[in-house]
C-alpha cells in the first residue's frame, strides 16, 4: 500500500513545510502488508545475530536458530498457524500499551525486562486488556515478573536447581499419564521450584513442584512455566511425522504436556469480547447506553403528526374560504406560504430540541480489575454530544486512546499530534452538531486495590467485597466456572453469601422482578458478554460482575461539559482455602467438568441424533480440598424423546447405575450418598458416566435429537487436614 507523508517544521505557533529535493510536493512510498494473523513476539536476553555487509553499510541480522525460538515455533505448528515469531531486539519495550495492539501472545524469556520499568508498565497493561502471556521462569527473574503482574505476583521461588530425569504429570484428569516413564535427559535442564498463592491454578507438576500453572490478570492471562526447554520437547527423528513447515523440517516435537498447554493457551482468531466497544453492523451492546444517557431526541412522531395535521386543516379551511370569496386563486401563493411556515416550524422544535441538551460526554466502560494492580484497565465507548458545529479541541496529558468515528469528515485535513508519551491533541478537527461515537481506552488508578475474596462454607459460597473506590455499586452477580449466573446482594460492609436459591435462570441477568429502563440495557449487555459463544471465557474462573459509576476519562474536550455513564467492573474471585473440620455446601455451578478420552480431557457432548457414552469428570474447587463428600446431587435437563437417559457411578466393584428414564422432559434429580459412590480421585475428581441410548425405532431415516440443557453437581462434605 502507498503511505504519503508531509513534513513540517514547527516553531513556536508557524510552522514551515519542508519540500523534497524533487518536483513532488508530498512524500510517497511503498509499504509491504500482510492480512491478520496470529502473532507470537519473543522476548530473549541476547538473540544471536551476525553482521551481514550490504549495499555499502554493515547491518546485523538476527539468527533465528535458538531452542526457544524453536519450541515456541513448534508450538504455533501444533495450533496450525505459521512459523513466524517476532523477535525482539530492542533494547527496551515500547513504552505504550498502544504499540501491542498487532501482539496475540506474548512470551517472557528475558532477565532483561527487570531494567526496563516502563516496558513492564506497558505490557501489563496490554495483559489486562485481553493479552496472553507465557513467561519462561526459568529464563527470567522475578522482579521482571512481579513488574507485569502487579504488587504481589501471587508466587515466590524456593530454589534453583537442574534435573537430569524428568516426568512431567497432567492435572490428574482421568486421562493415560501424560508421560508414562521418567525421560533420562543427555543435558540437565533448569527447574524453578515455586510455592504458589490460591489464585494460580496448576497444570502440571514435577516431583511435586508446579512446572506450569496459570491464572486470569483482567480480561487477558498469563502461563508460566518453570522447566527448561528440553523438558517440554524433543529432536525430530526420522520415525515421526513430518514437520508442520515445509523450510523448517526440524523443528522439534512438543510433548503431551507442552501439547496440552498449546491447545489451551493458544488465542482465538475472534476478538474476546466481540462487538461491545465499537458500532458494528450487527449493533452495539453499549450504544444504548450511551445515547440514551446523552438524551439527545428527535420531534416525535405525536409532535410530527399535530403539525402536519394543523397544516393541512389550514389549507382547508382557506380554500373553502376563498371559494366562497370566489378568490380561490389566492391559493397559488397562500399554500407555499403554509408549506414555508410549517418547515419554518419543524425548524424551530427542532432547534429547540437540540438546545435543551447541553453539550455532554457521555461513557459506557468496561473496568477489568487486576486485584494485584491499583492500576485499573478501562475501555468502553464514549459519545460526545454538541448542540452547535464547529472546531472541537480534544486534547489529553494523562494519556489513554480515543478513536473517534469520523465518518462524514471525508476531505478534512486533521492532525492527531503527539507531544509527549502520555500528551497529544487533535488540530485542524471540525466537528458538525450532534453526537458522534468513538472507542477509547484508558488506564484508572485507585488509592487502594478492587477484590472480592471468597470461600465455600455451610451454607453455600461466603465472601466480600472490597470496591470502596467505585461508587453506585448495582446489579451484581457471580458467573461460576459453569457459566451459571448467581445473583449478588452484598451488605453494607461487602460482606455477602450465596447459595442454590441465588441462582438465575437461563437468560436472566438482573435479580429484580421488575426492570427499569437502564436495567433492560444492562441485561442485554450481561446477555451478549456472558452467553456470546466467541465471547466465551476459556478458564474456570469463578468472575464478579457489577455496575458503578464511571471512572474519571483523561480526556479534556470543552469547558462546562456535562459528564455522565456507566462502568461494567469484572473482578476475579479469589478463593481462600476453607478451614479443615468445616462443613461446606459448593453450590452447583461451581464445579465444572469435561469428558475424558484416552489422549486427555475435551469439552462434552451436550447434543446429537446417534446414541452416545460419555465419562464425565466434575472438578472440585481446590480450595475445598482435601474434602469428605457426605453427599452429592446431580442436576439434569435433558430432552431425550424416544431415548433412555441413563448415569452410572464408577466403584470398586465396578459401574453402578444411579438412575435411568424413559424420554425425560423434567429436570431430574439424582441424590448420591455412600463413600462407595463418592470415590474422588488424587486431584479431587468426581467421575460419573452418562449415556443416551438408540431410539427404538427410526421414522423417515431419521434420528430423533438428543439435548442436554443441564447437567450440574451440588457437593455436600467436610474438610480434611491438608
Amino acid at each position: 500500500m502507498e503511505l504519503q507523508a508531509l513534513i513540517y517544521e514547527r516553531i513556536g505557533d508557524k510552522e514551515r513545510l519542508l519540500l523534497p529535493r524533487t518536483e513532488e510536493r508530498v512524500r510517497s512510498w511503498l509499504a509491504n502488508y500482510v492480512t491478520r494473523q496470529s502473532v507470537t513476539a519473543l522476548l530473549l536476553d541476547v538473540p544471536k545475530t551476525e553482521y551481514v555487509f550490504r549495499g555499502g553499510e554493515i547491518t546485523t541480522k538476527v539468527l533465528e536458530a535458538n531452542d526457544v525460538v524453536d519450541l515456541v515455533r513448534a508450538v504455533r505448528g501444533a495450533t496450525s498457524l505459521s512459523e513466524h515469531v517476532r523477535l525482539i531486539t530492542d533494547e527496551f519495550l515500547p513504552p505504550t500499551a498502544d504499540a501491542f495492539d498487532g501482539v496475540d501472545y506474548f512470551v517472557l524469556a528475558s532477565r532483561r525486562l527487570a531494567d526496563d520499568p516502563p516496558g513492564q508498565i506497558a505490557l501489563s497493561r496490554w495483559l489486562e486488556q485481553g493479552g496472553r502471556l507465557w513467561v519462561m521462569l526459568d529464563r527470567t527473574d522475578l522482579d521482571a515478573v512481579a513488574g507485569v503482574l502487579g504488587i504481589a505476583p501471587g508466587f515466590h521461588i524456593v530454589d534453583r536447581t537442574s534435573l537430569t530425569r524428568v516426568r512431567i504429570d497432567g492435572r490428574g484428569l482421568g486421562s493415560r499419564d501424560l508421560e508414562s516413564k521418567v525421560r533420562e535427559l543427555e543435558q540437565p535442564v533448569d527447574f524453578v521450584r515455586v510455592e504458589l498463592g490460591p489464585e494460580f491454578t496448576v497444570l502440571h507438576r514435577v516431583n511435586g513442584w508446579p512446572a506450569s500453572f496459570s491464572r486470569t490478570i483482567g480480561r487477558g492471562k498469563v502461563l508460566i512455566t518453570t522447566l527448561g526447554m528440553d523438558a517440554w520437547c524433543r529432536p525430530r527423528t526420522a520415525d515421526d511425522p513430518r514437520s508442520p513447515f515445509d523450510l523448517i523440517p526440524d523443528v522439534p516435537v512438543l510433548m503431551p504436556a507442552m501439547e496440552y498447554l498449546s491447545q489451551q493457551f493458544q488465542p482465538s482468531a475472534a476478538p474476546i469480547f466481540p462487538s461491545l466497544d465499537l458500532p458494528t453492523k450487527e449493533g452495539d451492546a453499549f450504544a444504548p447506553l450511551v445515547i440514551g444517557d446523552i438524551g439527545y431526541s428527535i420531534v416525535g412522531v405525536s409532535t410530527a403528526s399535530m403539525v402536519f395535521g394543523g397544516f393541512l386543516v389550514m389549507l382547508l379551511v382557506l380554500a373553502l374560504g376563498l371559494r366562497k370569496w370566489g378568490r380561490l386563486e389566492m391559493l397559488s401563493w397562500i399554500g407555499p406560504v403554509a408549506a414555508l411556515s410549517t418547515g419554518l416550524a419543524f425548524v424551530a422544535l427542532g432547534e429547540v430540541s437540540r438546545q435543551a441538551v447541553s453539550p455532554t460526554v457521555a461513557v459506557a466502560q468496561r473496568i477489568a480489575v487486576n486485584p494485584q494492580n491499583q492500576e485499573l484497565s478501562v475501555t468502553g465507548l464514549l459519545g460526545f454530544y454538541r448542540p452547535n458545529g464547529g472546531p472541537a479541541h480534544i486534547r489529553t496529558t494523562r494519556g489513554g486512546l480515543l478513536e473517534l468515528d469520523m465518518s462524514g469528515l471525508e476531505g478534512q485535513t486533521r492532525r492527531m499530534v503527539t507531544t509527549d508519551i502520555d500528551a497529544w491533541h487533535w488540530e485542524n478537527l471540525t466537528l458538525p452538531a450532534g453526537a458522534r461515537l468513538g472507542r477509547f481506552r484508558s488506564v484508572a488508578r485507585t488509592e487502594e486495590p478492587i477484590s472480592c475474596v471468597a470461600g465455600f462454607g455451610p451454607n453455600g459460597l461466603q465472601g466480600k467485597l472490597s470496591a470502596r473506590a467505585c461508587s453506585g455499586l448495582g446489579d451484581i452477580l457471580i458467573q461460576a466456572p459453569s457459566r451459571r449466573v448467581f445473583s449478588v446482594r452484598p451488605t453494607t460492609d461487602g460482606a455477602f453469601t450465596i447459595g442454590a436459591n441465588d441462582l438465575l435462570s437461563a437468560g436472566q441477568f438482573v435479580a429484580d422482578a421488575v426492570l427499569s429502563d437502564h436495567q433492560q440495557k444492562r441485561q442485554a449487555i450481561y446477555r451478549r458478554l456472558l452467553t456470546d459463544p466467541q465471547a466465551a471465557r476459556s478458564s474456570d474462573d469463578s468472575v464478579l460482575f457489577a455496575w458503578a459509576d464511571p471512572m474519571g476519562v483523561p480526556f479534556d474536550f470543552e469547558t462546562e461539559l456535562h459528564w455522565v455513564g456507566s462502568a461494567l467492573i469484572s473482578i476475579p474471585v479469589e478463593f481462600g482455602h476453607t478451614t479443615p473440620d468445616t462443613a461446606v455446601v459448593v453450590p452447583r455451578g461451581f464445579v465444572p467438568f469435561r469428558r475424558i478420552l484416552e489422549t486427555g480431557p475435551i469439552l462434552p457432548t451436550l447434543e446429537g441424533q446417534e446414541a452416545i457414552e460419555e465419562h464425565l469428570r466434575f472438578q472440585l474447587p481446590p480450595s475445598v480440598l482435601p474434602l469428605h463428600v457426605e453427599k452429592a446431587r446431580l442436576i439434569a435437563k435433558v430432552e431425550a424423546p424416544s431415548r433412555r437417559f441413563t448415569v452410572s457411578v464408577h466403584t470398586k466393584n465396578g459401574l453402578v447405575k444411579l438412575h435411568s428414564v424413559q424420554s425425560p422432559i423434567d429436570p431430574v434429580l439424582i441424590d448420591i450418598v455412600g463413600d462407595d459412590l463418592l470415590l474422588m480421585d488424587e486431584q479431587g475428581g468426581l467421575n460419573l458416566v452418562i449415556a443416551v441410548s438408540e431410539p427404538p425405532s427410526v421414522d423417515d431415516g431419521q434420528l430423533p435429537k438428543w439435548d442436554i440443557q443441564a447437567l450440574e453437581l451440588e457437593v455436600v462434605g467436610r474438610t480434611l487436614k491438608r
